[in-house]
């Protein structure tokens, strides 16, 4: 296997996992207060767009040709840890 099929491979199954972690977390809301409510509302929608701008790396990657998937491994990367930063962010009010 291709090193750009290894990374839209685990790329996919990333996005996966955070979908469910997100959907799981979204299930939590109802049962917060107000307050904190909004500031999860609020950072949902940043990983969400996260999580949509990795989909779209993942659709660049494979659709790309192989000489130019370094870029989008790249910019991928780039994603995973913004990405880990918000979830982070995330549990930690949570768990307050």
């Amino acid at each position: 296997m291709e090193d750009y099929q290894k990374l839209a491979a685990q790329l996919e199954e990333q996005i996966k996992k955070w979908q469910e972690q997100v959907e799981k977390l979204q299930s939590l809301i109802p049962g917060i207060d107000d307050g904190v409510k909004e500031q999860c509302q609020q950072q949902f929608k940043s990983l969400n767009a996260t999580m949509e701008n990795a989909a779209s790396m993942l659709s660049d990657l494979q659709s790309s040709q192989q000489a130019a998937w370094k870029e989008v491994e790249k910019g991928a990367g780039k994603a995973f840890e913004e990405w880990q930063k918000g979830w982070e962010k995330a549990m930690k009010q949570y768990q307050k």
